[in-house]
């Protein structure tokens, strides 16, 4: 499973990942999907570093 991460403008502190769209792997046939988890309550701009 892969997160797609958005760098900030700031810096790191910034940065934030996207958790209602992770990307699936199959690790043997080397395909990806990115699921779409609607009904999760995850957000989709949840930032990296918290202070």
């Amino acid at each position: 499973m892969l997160l797609v991460v958005t760098a900030g403008e700031s810096g790191a502190e910034d940065a934030t990942a996207n958790l209602m769209a992770p990307i699936v792997l199959d690790q043997r046939s080397r395909r990806a999907v990115q699921l779409i988890l609607s009904h999760g309550g995850l957000p989709v701009r949840q930032k990296l570093l918290v202070a």
